[in-house]
Formats: C-alpha cells, sequence, structure tokens
C-alpha cells in the first residue's frame, strides 16, 4: 500500500468512526454538503496534505468517498493536471492555486453528470532556496 492509498484508508476509517467532525486532521479535510441520497456517488470530503506545503513538496489531494466508477480530473491551476481520485503534484513555485476536481459519473455509459470541487492553495516558498 503507497502512501496515498495509506491516507485514504486512514480517512476512510475516521470517517467510518465519526472522528472526523472538523476540516482538521493531518491535513486539510473539508466537508462537501451533498444532496440527500447523493452521498454514495458524489465525494463529501476534499483533502489536501500537507495543507500549506513548500514549494518542491509533494502534495497529496484527494476525494473521499468518491464512487469506484467515478473518474476524477484535477487541474492544478499551474497548468498540469492529472487524474485519480488520489494524486501527488509538486508545485514548481511558491504562490495560491486555485486546485479544482472534476468528478464525472456515468450510468448506462449514456448518462454521465459532471461535477466540480475547487479549493485555493497557499504553497509557500521553498525554505532550502
Amino acid at each position: 500500500m503507497d502512501r496515498s492509498e495509506a491516507l485514504l484508508a486512514a480517512v476512510l476509517a475516521l470517517l467510518v468512526v465519526g472522528v472526523i467532525s472538523s476540516p482538521s486532521l493531518t491535513g486539510e479535510i473539508t466537508k462537501i454538503t451533498a444532496k440527500t441520497g447523493e452521498s454514495d456517488i458524489w465525494p463529501t470530503y476534499v483533502y489536501i496534505e500537507p495543507e500549506q506545503p513548500f514549494s518542491f513538496e509533494a502534495v497529496t489531494f484527494g476525494l473521499a468517498p468518491v464512487d469506484p466508477a467515478a473518474t476524477v480530473t484535477w487541474d492544478f491551476g499551474d497548468g498540469t493536471g492529472e487524474t485519480g481520485q488520489i494524486v501527488e503534484h509538486v508545485f514548481g513555485r511558491q504562490g495560491t492555486y486555485n486546485v479544482k476536481a472534476s468528478v464525472t459519473v456515468c450510468r448506462l455509459q449514456l448518462l454521465c453528470e459532471t461535477r466540480e470541487f475547487a479549493r485555493e492553495i497557499e504553497v509557500l516558498p521553498d525554505p532550502f532556496s
């Protein structure tokens, strides 16, 4: 199990036992309000680890829980992106970035719906430069 999978497993375990009640754990965990009956399809939490990264530091982004059939496309706000429910990214310079996750769920291969979740992240200067 890699670091991303371990982090997701820990977050999901805490969700199940009800430990997470505020947006503060190891990283930033933010509750997303979902419509009644949709929590099994759309994510209810987005997390970032570490919460305030330095430039050139790996940052883990994830949504939980997400329908296993969903496609998640990330836009890191720096001209790059990646696909996956849990992804890692390194920002090359300090600054404020608007990170977006587009979640697409398809039923019967024909009925697809996409929702976007966005979060602003502040990347601190590299402490070693």
